[in-house]
């Protein structure tokens, strides 16, 4: 508002110039000749606030002005063959320059601002109308002129900074409206960002630098990312879509196979996994689902091979995706009746079975170093095993015991010798295992 002020006062200075002989020195400007000073007290407070110099020829070279009547000239207006060629002026009121505006018959044409070093850290280029054609700042602060700002009709169009590496484009209300920035530094633009009200509210990017945007950024009215789209085959489709809810990522959806449908779907709780869906063999049906289980680390994977809309088979992983449990259907009932665990090394060591579809294991399958040693039954459906099979190195049955009054003790054991197989039961469940 100061610069403004004195702005106005330094016009009625350009304009007293002007006026100056006529009105004190009736007639001088065709008659009078030599060199003489001329002192003002325009305000009547005692302090001169103007000197004006005139050269042997009568013509004024020199205006002086002290425009804020604090007794010291800050404004200093410099004449060629009578005309106005150059303003200073010292805005702070520390008696450095920091204003120089340059004129070219009677019009203004560039204007200086000069630092503290006194180093010029911007220049303003003016049309005949006196309106801005072009702006250059030091915005660093490094004594170079890094920002050019481009004017149309007076008005801010866009601006170049960083070496050519970014542009900025404006609106008719002179905010933001779009930004392009060269990242590589390589003479192409590969990011560009589109803004509504000042805000950001969407960003594409080349990030492979193939010439192509393969990324593009979505904003809420807060600015923040709501949603990423992205390129990952370059075809020029977006195949992978990332949704975000309050800061945090809340689903991934992804078509794998570029036939334009998802067929990879993971969705999030407070930014950690929860869900995957997965469409494996394209079809438009996800198959396999992946429940998350972040406070453990576990996850459980189930599929859908024939889907039929019932899963038939799960696995269990750890936190360190290591397989501990799996449940499976054997035979031609509904359900999973099939369930094995394992160790920390992914090696089976035991096996349930439900045979009558009650729910309950009629069937136990003990493994030691990934090697069936016993087989345990409940032949009566109460819950306890009242056969238990021990097989030996080769798998071959070896002894049996029975407890048949159902006391929890073996009442009768027999002996086997070799034979060239085990029992069927011991057959199936290892067949029904072997697609671990």
């Amino acid at each position: 508002m100061r610069f403004l002020i004195r702005q106005i006062c330094i016009y009625g200075v350009i304009l007293w110039a002007a006026l100056f002989i006529a009105a004190v020195f009736p007639g001088h400007a065709q008659s009078d000749k030599g060199s003489r000073t001329i002192k003002r007290d325009t305000n009547d407070d005692g302090r001169v606030d103007q000197i004006a110099r005139f050269n042997e020829a009568g013509e004024m070279v020199e205006l002086f002005a002290d425009t804020d009547s604090n007794g010291r000239m800050d404004t200093f207006q410099y004449y060629e063959n009578g005309e106005l060629v150059r303003i200073e002026h010292d805005t702070s009121g520390n008696g450095n320059i920091d204003v120089r505006d340059l004129y070219v018959s009677g019009t203004r044409v560039r204007q200086e601002k000069i630092g503290g070093s006194g180093r010029i850290k911007e220049i303003i280029h003016f049309d005949e109308k006196g309106r801005p054609v072009r702006k250059q700042v030091d915005n660093d602060k490094d004594g170079s002129l890094d920002t050019v700002y481009h004017y149309s009709k007076g008005k801010l169009e866009f601006s170049v900074m960083d070496a050519g590496t970014k542009r900025i484009y404006y609106n008719e209300q002179g905010i933001v409206g779009s930004a392009e920035y060269d990242t590589s530094r390589d003479g192409d633009f590969d990011r560009v960002v589109d803004y509504k009200n000042g805000k950001p509210v969407k960003e594409r990017r080349d990030t492979d630098h193939d010439g192509n945007f393969d990324k593009t950024f979505f904003y809420d009215s807060s600015g923040n990312v709501e949603k990423i789209k992205t390129d990952t085959t370059g075809d020029g489709n977006a195949d992978e879509i990332r949704f975000y809810e309050g800061k945090k990522l809340a689903w991934v959806k992804k078509d794998r196979n570029s036939d334009g449908s998802v067929d990879w779907h993971m969705t999030y709780k407070e930014g950690q996994r929860n869900r995957l869906y997965m469409d494996d063999n394209y079809d438009d049906r996800f198959e396999t689902k992946i429940k998350y289980f972040p406070e453990t680390g576990k996850r459980l994977v189930s599929v859908d091979s024939n889907e039929d809309g019932s899963p038939d088979s799960r696995r269990w992983y750890n936190k360190d995706d290591r397989l501990i449990k799996r449940k499976t259907n054997r035979g031609e009932g509904d359900g999973l009746n099939m369930t094995w665990y394992y160790d920390q090394d992914e090696n089976l060591v035991s096996g349930q079975e439900d045979t009558d579809g009650d729910g309950e294991p009629e069937l136990w399958y003990i493994y030691e170093q990934g090697r069936l040693t016993e087989l345990r039954e409940d032949t009566t459906g109460n819950g306890q095993p009242d056969v238990r099979e021990f097989y030996g190195p080769d798998q071959n049955l070896e002894k049996r015991s029975r407890d048949l009054d159902h006391d929890g003790k073996p009442d009768m054991h027999e002996t086997f010798d070799k034979k060239p197989s085990g029992s069927e039961k011991i057959k199936q469940a290892e067949e029904s295992n072997d697609d671990i």
